[in-house]
């Protein structure tokens, strides 16, 4: 359990809700740039799609 707390408090599980619940600030700042985050928070307004280079 503790082993599994580090890496919540590292970001490693960032798109639990648990996470979000303790660290809003660094998943909202993720959720931007990673879409399947964002989805998994319902945050998908917050994603910021880059064009693609193809």
């Amino acid at each position: 359990m503790k082993e599994t707390w580090k890496k919540l408090e590292k970001g490693d599980y960032d798109w639990a809700h648990l996470a979000m619940n303790y660290w809003p600030d660094r998943v909202r700042e993720k959720c931007k740039s990673d879409k399947s985050m964002a989805i998994a928070h319902s945050l998908e307004d917050l994603y910021d799609e880059q064009p693609s280079d193809v």
